[in-house]
């Protein structure tokens, strides 16, 4: 078992375990800015945790459990299937979240073993899901990068114009 995060035993107590109830924390060596995880207790319940690092060389870390708040309550309200998040910290001892393990493999690792049928039911479903997140309506109609729960609309930048609709939102014109 890999070196438990102090605020471990904090996330779990959330859920109603106890340290002494994980089995394993066993990193998963996906993602690119975050250290992901998954915690196996002894009763085989699992959760997925996301420890965010911030490689670059900033103070801003875009307020980042916040946002994954944001998001995932956002995308569960629209009916995309994401993994609810059951506990989180947001500390300067570190900040992460614990989120419910969905069973499956991911897609990259398992695409090239399906028959052409199971691939193209498989296209079908990520599209699917693509199709919910790209009709949900942001407030304000807003483009730009989410901060927290805010949305900080892009700058404007040499060949990009945007025009104001709304007093928050901008629309990318060239």
């Amino acid at each position: 078992m890999s070196q438990l995060p102090a605020f471990l035993p904090g996330l779990l107590a959330e859920v109603g375990q106890s340290r002494s109830s994980i089995q394993s924390v066993e990193p998963l060596n996906t993602g690119v800015t975050n250290r992901t995880s998954l915690v196996r207790l002894q009763d085989d319940t699992r959760y997925i945790l996301r420890e965010y690092e911030w490689p670059y060389d900033t103070d801003d870390d875009l307020q980042r459990v916040e946002k994954e708040l944001y998001l995932h309550d956002l995308l569960l309200k629209h009916d995309v299937p994401v993994p609810a998040i059951v506990a989180h910290h947001d500390e300067e001892s570190g900040r992460a979240v614990l989120m419910e393990f969905k069973p499956g493999q991911l897609l990259g690792n398992m695409v090239g073993s399906l028959t052409d049928g199971q691939r193209a039911q498989t296209w079908r479903d990520v599209g699917a899901a693509l199709r919910k997140v790209h009709s949900i309506q942001l407030p304000d109609h807003c483009a730009g990068l989410i901060v927290g729960e805010r949305i900080q609309p892009f700058a404007a930048g040499p060949g990009v114009t945007f025009i104001t609709t709304r007093p928050c939102g901008m629309r990318r014109v060239c």
